[in-house]
């Protein structure tokens, strides 16, 4: 059978099944139809094995189906079943059941693969995926301390997603189920991995050109032809793979007709083209360049150089997964990119910053759905739902009215980047409509020519690098055509218009802190999106001016992130308006002095949260990436009958009223204070030295000072920073005090010392230090508390529970990574290793990155401590 054959009759073997199915009486003819019409295989009967028995301790199991080759195992349920829900009678889920046969099965009959299936969707578990996962992070962290060695049982009970097949889609997705008839084939790959792949491949097709580019004098200001090019291949990758180029393998062939010498030309010829209508074409046009079809749109409009495409780069239609982290994968097809993902990803080639970060990450389509869902599109299904009711009158019109509705919705990002908030949305949207439209042809109602009506002119965004706007249009481009294939099953057939391509003029490459929104986007429904990430004390001078214009007249608005300027932007927005917003944010925004300075003022000025997600650690898929975590706040000035949600991980909380803490609560909040509330010690910073590492040493590196200089021993004190209390690795101090001139002279390596540090505070740029060079044997801060005395590091890992806090002795000197609480006893200990101020200090401090950070003026100064009775302070020392 030819690929469009298959395709046919896989598309007719879904028509035939869909919306039925019996586990009992329908599944042997459901496969043995499946294998016959759709694999070509003439007796079928001859691969499966039905009802196969197995021992489970006692009992004799019946597997549904086995492959007597490919070694699949194949758990049927019945239509409508939930395949990840447990059943009643077993308490297991049809994975859970399949796997418990496969485990009991003999070695040589063990399955490679499990499918659960209930006639309207396959899931497949490919069994060597854990192994997969194992290989690829250890060969990326061979060498290093994140190098582990797993067990066989440890790899197998890894989780692992399976490969998700809709009987609806099975005309494109059929090949996925190749493995049934021959084990060799392998290209089950998730979405992600495949996108993963495309990009990898992308960024060595980046770096060759970016090589050829470089070796002409004339094109020092090549990047941004470069990253134009990029992007142009990457939507005629997809044309050619999804048959907008209608011609197989139309691109490739076209450019290997020309010798490697001119083939940028004809590179440059074809965009030409690509943009050029049909009927302006030059007459005397090449025969291969007639039939490519004008996509307009303008990416191909402007002009850009092109160098000669070399060896290296010959066959740039071939792309091919990294067989190195792909373990021999073979070619992935375009046609599958999941556009939400792959955009952000191929941005990180395109950005220079991230890519010197190795940025490779992306906001990932679960996340997305966080926002989006408790937005508006949970609210819409639900509406949808309502309307499909049997009893429901009028439902036809309804459903149209209800259409027209959601095509009216306009939806904004002001910081979109690659626009995968918007392409998530769209494509939501799209499959919301594709559901009524469904619904419609049920109830006999006419569809007209093209009956789609949601578009991605109802989508707007604003970014501030050109290759983003590029990205962001050909990434709704991309989802615009494969959700048009959606609806063209739906229906039943082929819908016209998708060519040519709309100008998708609504992405607007500006800096959105510094334009009026509504010249992007008047009155938008919904504000949606992922600002960026940057602290108060790492922002550059651009972004420091953003927040200046924004903040104009605020109080402490130095001390906020940069994201906060994208809420308070929003807020001043939908003043006097219905506009509902929601945005990612690192949890910094919701702890600390953000309150103070951020919620309570924006609170003031009517915003309200309607909904919001508690901290949660940000997925990469990058492992230099540094983690952090994030909440999402849902905000308007809307009234609203609509329960206020907080989620916390799996759990739901209805709450009257959400706070800039994201609890359930009054608004309030703990401002920073220089003393306790109560009656107990004060707390203070360790050490300061400013002493460019003069006074610091490792134990080896004392005790060869020492050799040459073993007057100074009794000089030395034991060193704590914060790392080193939480690891046990002191260092030693050099410390000299109230050491005379002249005793300090007669140890000539102290002397060079402190005239190194004399010198360095000299030559500081800060006046306070070049006040303490003429005091060189003294800190800048010093804390020196007599006995014992509680330290407390502050920054912890966000990985453990407690942080950890202890005891040292005044031989001991501690650095300003410490905090230091002099006078301290058993009970303070006790009470502030409590999980009661471990609950404390989670909600009100900050957090660096993953880990916490333990504020005294905020945590510790506004904690309020128990006032217990002998016995019970007796029960917390012991």
């Amino acid at each position: 059978m030819t690929d469009s054959e298959q395709a046919k009759a896989a598309e007719n073997f879904s028509r035939e099944w869909r919306g039925r199915g019996d586990e009992e009486s329908d599944y042997q003819i459901f496969w043995l139809t499946l294998l016959r019409d759709v694999f070509g295989i003439e007796k079928p009967e001859n691969l499966l094995k039905f009802q196969k028995h197995v021992q489970i301790d006692e009992h004799i199991g019946k597997i549904d189906i086995m492959t007597l080759k490919s070694k699949v195992l194949i758990e049927q349920k019945s239509f409508g079943v939930n395949l990840l829900e447990p059943s009643p009678s077993t308490g297991l889920t049809p994975y859970e059941q399949a796997k418990r046969y496969a485990d009991n099965l003999p070695p040589s009959m063990s399955p490679r693969w499990i499918i659960t299936c209930n006639f309207s969707e396959f899931q497949i578990y490919d069994r060597q995926e854990p192994f997969l996962k194992y290989i690829v992070e250890n060969v990326q962290n061979f060498g290093t301390r994140k190098h582990k060695i797993f067990s066989y049982e440890e790899i197998m009970e890894s989780k692992f997603q399976p490969v998700v097949i809709e009987l609806k889609n099975l005309a494109e997705d059929y090949k996925k189920l190749t493995f049934l008839i021959d084990s060799k084939q392998e290209h089950l790959l998730p979405e992600l991995k495949v996108s993963d792949a495309a990009v990898k491949s992308l960024k060595v097709l980046y770096d060759k050109f970016q090589v050829e580019y470089k070796k002409i004098p004339q094109f020092t200001e090549y990047l941004d032809d470069l990253n134009t090019l990029m992007v142009r291949l990457v939507y005629c990758f997809y044309a050619s793979d999804s048959r907008i180029f209608k011609e197989k393998n139309q691109l490739l062939n076209y450019l290997q007709s020309y010798p490697e010498k001119i083939r940028n030309q004809a590179l440059i010829n074809l965009f030409s083209v690509l943009d050029c209508e049909k009927n302006s074409r030059d007459e005397n046009l090449d025969d291969n360049l007639k039939n490519f079809p004008y996509l307009n749109g303008g990416l191909f409009a402007e002009k850009i150089k092109i160098p000669e495409l070399t060896s290296d780069i010959n066959n740039i239609t071939a792309m091919t997964a990294n067989e190195e982290i792909l373990n021999d994968f073979k070619r992935f097809n375009w046609r599958v990119i999941n556009p939400t993902i792959f955009g952000s990803m191929f941005e990180s080639i395109l950005n220079p910053e991230l890519q010197r970060n190795q940025g490779m990450h992306y906001t990932s389509p679960e996340n997305i759905h966080k926002v989006i869902d408790n937005l508006f599109l949970d609210d819409l299904y639900e509406k949808f739902l309502k309307i499909k009711r049997s009893h429901v009158k009028n439902r036809l019109s309804r459903l149209q009215e209800f259409q027209e509705k959601i095509a009216d919705l306009k939806f904004l990002d002001p910081a979109c980047g690659s626009g995968n908030f918007l392409t998530e949305t769209y494509k939501s949207l799209r499959e919301l409509e594709n559901e009524i439209l469904q619904e419609i042809d049920k109830l006999g109602g006419a569809l007209p020519e093209n009956p789609i009506k949601v578009s991605i002119d109802q989508f707007f965004g604003i970014e501030k690098f050109s290759y983003g706007v590029a990205i962001a249009k050909t990434a709704l481009w991309i989802a615009e055509h494969q959700m048009l294939q959606e609806t063209q099953k739906i229906i039943g057939r082929d819908i016209e218009g998708y060519l040519p391509l709309g100008k998708n003029e609504n992405i607007h490459c500006a800096n959105a802190l510094q334009i009026d929104w509504s010249e992007v986007c008047p009155n938008p429904n919904f504000i949606i999106g992922n600002p960026p990430f940057v602290g108060a004390r790492f922002m550059n001078n651009l972004q420091k001016k953003d927040m200046q214009k924004v903040f104009c007249g605020w109080r402490g608005s130095g001390n906020l992130d940069y994201v906060t300027a994208w809420y308070k932007k929003a807020a001043d927005f939908i003043k006097d308006t219905k506009i509902e917003c929601a945005f990612v944010s690192t949890d910094s925004i919701c702890q600390g002095d953000s309150i103070n300075l951020f919620w309570t003022q924006i609170f003031d000025e009517g915003i309200h949260i309607d909904f919001a997600w508690r901290s949660f650690k940000w997925q990469s898929e990058s492992e230099n990436m540094a983690q952090v975590y994030c909440v999402i706040v849902g905000f308007s000035r809307v009234k609203s009958n609509k329960d206020k949600i907080i989620f916390d991980g799996d759990n739901k909380i209805i709450a009257k009223n959400i706070n800039g803490y994201l609890q359930d609560a009054q608004n309030f909040y703990i401002e920073s204070r220089n003393n306790p509330i109560c009656e107990v010690p004060k707390i203070g910073i360790g050490n300061k030295p400013i002493d460019d590492g003069n006074y610091l040493f490792t134990f080896e590196e004392m005790e060869d000072f020492l050799i040459l200089e073993p007057k100074a021993k009794k000089f030395f004190k034991t060193w704590y920073d914060g790392q080193g209390f939480l690891n046990n690795r002191p260092r030693y101090c050099l410390w000299l005090g109230d050491c005379s001139e002249k005793e300090i002279k007669k140890m000539p390596k102290c002397f060079e010392r402190v005239e190194n540090v004399r010198r360095f505070r000299l030559l500081s740029k800060s006046k306070p230090t070049q006040k303490i060079a003429c005091k060189p044997t003294r800190f800048h801060v010093e804390n020196f508390p007599e006995g014992n005395y509680i330290v407390i590091p502050k920054v912890s890992s966000g990985e453990r529970f407690y942080i950890p806090i202890g005891f040292l002795d005044d031989s001991v000197l501690c650095s300003d990574k410490l905090l230091i609480i002099p006078n301290a006893n058993l009970f303070h200990f006790g009470v502030l290793e409590s999980s009661v101020h471990m609950a404390w200090m989670r909600l009100t401090c900050m957090r660096l990155g993953t880990g916490y950070s333990y504020s005294n003026k905020i945590v510790y100064n506004n904690f309020v401590w128990c006032s217990p009775t002998a016995e019970q302070k007796n029960k917390i020392e012991q």
